[in-house]
């Protein structure tokens, strides 16, 4: 994995975020507090934590907290964006090898350029 080929980035897994902490001081740590009651400390966090994140759900509260001239419900409504609201569209992905298509379909175009399918279609 290039990532942990890096000397100074740690990748751990198995653990589940609960929250974070950042200071408003841009050189100080983010510190992060996990569900088995554990912390660490990074200089740069990404949330790609899934629909359920907890990295966004923190930060939302965390924008809601320092706003200073809103009212109660601005912040209401700031921190709920935090958290998913089913609008009912499902979205299914997948992958396909290459070389299933290349032998299923041989002059597919996916083979040469990348497709990005919208709302109502679908691959050629």
């Amino acid at each position: 994995n290039r990532v942990q080929s890096l000397s100074n980035v740690e990748l751990v897994n198995s653990k589940r975020l609960v929250s974070y902490t950042q200071s408003i001081h841009s050189e100080d740590p983010v510190i992060l507090y996990f569900s088995d009651g554990t912390t660490a400390s990074c200089d740069v966090l990404v949330g790609a934590d899934g629909v359920k994140s907890p990295t966004r759900v923190t930060m939302f509260e965390n924008i809601a907290r320092e706003l200073k001239d809103g009212s109660e419900s601005k912040k209401a409504e700031i921190k709920s964006l935090g958290v998913p609201t089913y609008i009912g569209v499902t979205s299914y992905r997948t992958v396909v090898k290459a070389d299933v298509i290349r032998e299923r379909s041989p002059g597919n175009s996916v083979l040469n350029e990348p497709h990005y399918v919208r709302h109502s279609s679908h691959l050629p």
